[in-house]
């Protein structure tokens, strides 16, 4: 079935309005008092209807607008992606030690490389487990994160569009493992409890929900690392 757009919806209104008022023309010779009533009233509900209808048009368009800016926003951002596993270490016999490692991605889909980026991974056993690195992700190109532990949040910050942005996730691992993507057992995925984006006023700045980083103070716990 084909659709009808508003601007030939509202076309085909005028035509109708034209023949319909051209009919009353005629009705109104020869009962001029009823005539010019129902063409009064006609015409009232023909302009309301035109309005409403233009009002809807044009609500359709800022929606369409800012949809539009959304998804140019949207694709500006790396996608995350992250998942656990239960892995097991090398042990002697029956003394085996199981960890969760956890896994997570930022791909770049976009043309431009995503520059400045630092990541603060929370883990129930460790606290902050990061590396505190600086890391580029050039164009169309994945960045890949692992650390040991139960993951309850991941922050990271890096630059676009030559403003800098901080994204912060507060995360849940499921109850049990599942097959994954790839047929890869035992693995946990995490659903979000909390995310916050934040577009910073100062480079130094990562924002990870109830808590903020300097930059500085992340160079800082670097060199302490090494």
């Amino acid at each position: 079935m084909k659709s009808l757009s508003l601007p030939k919806l509202l076309s085909g209104m005028a035509h109708i309005t034209t023949i319909i008022a051209f009919g009353s023309a005629i009705l109104g010779l020869l009962f001029p008092a009823k005539a010019a009533d129902y063409v009064a009233d006609f015409l009232s509900e023909v302009s309301a209807a035109r309005g409403s209808l233009e009002s809807i048009d044009q609500s359709a368009g800022q929606t369409a607008e800012a949809t539009g800016a959304l998804a140019d926003a949207q694709a500006e951002r790396p996608r995350f992606d992250a998942h656990s596993r239960l892995v097991e270490l090398g042990g002697v016999l029956d003394a085996s030690d199981k960890r969760h490692e956890f896994q997570m991605s930022l791909e770049n889909l976009t043309s431009q490389p995503v520059e400045d980026l630092v990541i603060i991974i929370e883990t129930q056993e460790e606290g902050l487990v990061s590396t505190f690195r600086t890391h580029t992700i050039p164009p169309f190109e994945t960045h890949r994160e692992i650390a040991a532990g139960t993951v309850i949040s991941v922050c990271y910050g890096y630059t676009s569009g030559g403003g800098y942005v901080s994204e912060y996730r507060s995360l849940r691992m499921s109850d049990g493992p599942f097959r994954d993507d790839m047929g890869n057992a035992a693995t946990y995925i995490f659903n979000h409890l909390d995310y916050e984006l934040t577009e910073e006023d100062t480079a130094d700045r990562v924002s990870c929900g109830p808590n903020d980083f300097s930059r500085t103070e992340i160079a800082a716990r670097a060199a302490d690392s090494n």
